[in-house]
């Protein structure tokens, strides 16, 4: 009799829609797992991390077909301020023009970090503390679980991700929760702790919208 084989695969050869179906599978299976607290979390922790890397594989999919990619410039004013936009920077989103993604623009410039255009300057910002070592309120056997959280912002609408990263429930309105953001950005000492400040309300308004996390983390 000849044995069952096993099927394998590659994360790297998937496409973007095999990726895309993966994650459903993955928090399919999330949903009805009831009893294991850690398995429905390991779940749909895959499930966003496919998401995520679906959302990536498609962009530089993108991005390699486009026959005139445009590099960023940075502004030639050696000291920008907070509240004025890069001047001589190609068309970036509109969501980049409001003060938040343009306290996270100087920084960035600040830590000579090339932000994308085409990104949310605020989660470029996030994905460089990230990588760069920024400490904060989410727990140190947690960081690939923000990690992973950033990964499918980034695949997200710009205006959804701007409205999003307000929703933490358990603190004030999302006007008063983007003001105290913006305060801490301006006040900030260096880039690694602008990120921070970034990552700790993703984290906050991940740890609302799963409650699982503050189960498992604490």
């Amino acid at each position: 009799m000849t044995p069952k084989q096993t099927k394998t695969f590659h994360l790297a050869t998937l496409t973007p829609d095999q990726l895309n179906r993966l994650s459903k599978s993955y928090r399919k299976r999330g949903m009805k797992e009831q009893d294991d607290p850690k398995e429905r979390k390991r779940l749909f922790l895959q499930a966003n991390r496919m998401r995520a890397l679906a959302s990536i594989k498609a962009k530089r999919l993108a991005k390699a077909s486009s026959p005139e990619p445009s590099p960023y410039q940075t502004p030639s004013s050696p000291n920008p301020k907070v509240d004025e936009p890069p001047t001589n920077a190609p068309r970036t989103l509109p969501q980049n023009e409001n003060l938040l993604n343009r306290a996270a623009w100087k920084w960035l410039t600040k830590a000579k970090e090339q932000p994308e255009p085409h990104y949310l300057h605020l989660l470029t910002l996030a994905w460089w503390g990230l990588e760069n070592g920024a400490q904060g309120d989410w727990p140190a056997k947690e960081r690939e679980t923000l990690r992973m959280q950033l990964g499918h912002l980034l695949g997200m609408n710009p205006q959804r991700v701007m409205e999003w990263i307000a929703e933490n429930e358990d603190a004030p309105s999302p006007e008063e929760q983007m003001a105290d953001l913006l305060i801490n950005l301006k006040r900030s000492a260096d880039p690694l702790e602008a990120a921070a400040f970034v990552l700790n309300q993703i984290w906050a308004v991940q740890r609302v919208k799963f409650p699982i996390l503050s189960t498992v983390s604490d």
